[in-house]
């Protein structure tokens, strides 16, 4: 009996495998059908995605042409119209002229029909007015070509003079040349001898003081009452009274006068480097020329006459004496540096610069700590 219900069991389950590997053998293969379906219809509506964005491109693509096209047929009717227009323009106007012509052409030949019927007397008044026409023309052609004749007869004349004072003028200008060559050689000649002079120069002494020879004269139209040399020997400052004259001492020539508005000048100092002038001017004011400048730098620190003006061993300082105080200055910047109160006829400083010496219209001598420059 149990051998019998495990076969009914065996049966059983047997029946229940086989149909569950039907239901799989079908369900699977539609499974698979379905997915190759879907598959198919993403596929299909990809390609017409595609299709579809190509289509559309191309119909733009279409209608920009078809767009041109339709403008180049309008601008092409408008030129045809334009030709045409012109076309009949001109035809007209040749009508116009042709029929002027054929206007000219008929009074012409009805002109000279009347002429040809004329009665003898008027074609004899006729050839008497046309031989007066010919002598008046022959007579002004012969009157222009008399004055044609003359004016070049007088032009020929001008440009003989013309060639002859140019012919003068270039002689004159090769003398001149030669003139100005031989200056040149006799003044380069001369500034060499002077050069060698000043070289050979010796030191001035005892033993050759009575030996001096003169090198250089330097000529001027009044007095000279004051006189410096550079420190590099090569200009020399006179003073005339309300003027400075600076000379080259290799050359002799002037090469610089300088005042100020007239006003006298005192006394004057040239600068170590040999580039500036320092000048005290009778007004007290202080004016400080670069060699070469049309125009000083001017300060004023003094309401008395200055009497001096001197600059320290380096250049950087300078000090005025006048009637009323001593001022220092800071070359540079012309800025004043210190006052020194009191009447000073003079000032110099020390060789080291650290002191400047005054006298003073008492008769004493004072000595002042220079200030340092910062």
């Amino acid at each position: 009996m149990e051998k019998l219900s495990n076969r009914l069991f065996l049966y059983a389950l047997s029946s229940v495998v086989i149909v569950l590997v039907g239901i799989v053998s079908l369900v699977i293969p539609a499974a698979q059908r379905s997915a190759e379906q879907a598959a198919q219809a993403r596929e299909t509506a990809l390609v017409a995605a595609d299709l579809n964005a190509t289509l559309d491109s191309r119909l733009a693509v279409l209608r920009d042409q078809v767009s041109r096209e339709q403008t180049a047929q309008a601008i092409i009717a408008e030129v045809t119209a334009v030709w045409a227009a012109q076309t009949a323009t001109y035809a007209a106007l040749r009508a116009t002229a042709d029929s002027l012509a054929s206007q000219a052409t008929a009074q012409a030949e009805s002109l000279y029909s009347t002429a040809t019927a004329l009665p003898q007397q008027t074609q004899t008044a006729q050839a008497r007015a046309t031989a007066t026409v010919q002598a008046s023309t022959a007579t002004a052609a012969a009157f222009q070509t008399g004055t044609a004749e003359a004016l070049g007869s007088a032009a020929l004349a001008t440009r003989a003079a013309g060639v002859a004072t140019l012919s003068a003028a270039e002689t004159a200008l090769a003398q001149a040349q030669d003139q100005r060559v031989g200056t040149a050689v006799a003044r380069a000649t001369l500034s060499a001898g002077r050069e060698a002079a000043l070289r050979n120069a010796a030191a001035l002494n005892a033993e050759n003081a009575a030996v001096l020879e003169e090198i250089l004269s330097l000529r001027h139209s009044a007095p000279i009452t004051a006189l410096a040399v550079s420190s590099d020997g090569r200009y020399a400052v006179g003073l005339d009274r309300d003027q400075l004259l600076i000379w080259s001492l290799r050359d002799g020539e002037l090469l610089q006068s300088l005042a100020h508005g007239g006003v006298a000048v005192n006394h004057f100092a040239i600068a170590p480097d040999s580039r500036s002038l320092a000048v005290a001017l009778d007004d007290g004011t202080l004016a400080l020329w670069r060699l070469g400048d049309a125009t000083p730098r001017l300060a004023k620190a003094h309401d008395a006459p200055i009497f001096r003006v001197v600059f320290s061993a380096d250049g950087q300082l300078l000090a005025t004496a006048g009637a009323d105080q001593t001022v220092v200055w800071a070359t540079s910047e012309l800025k004043i540096l210190a006052r020194l109160r009191g009447w000073a006829w003079d000032a110099v400083f020390s060789s080291g610069g650290r002191y400047l010496i005054t006298t003073g219209d008492d008769g004493s001598l004072r000595l002042w700590g220079v200030p340092v420059l910062k």
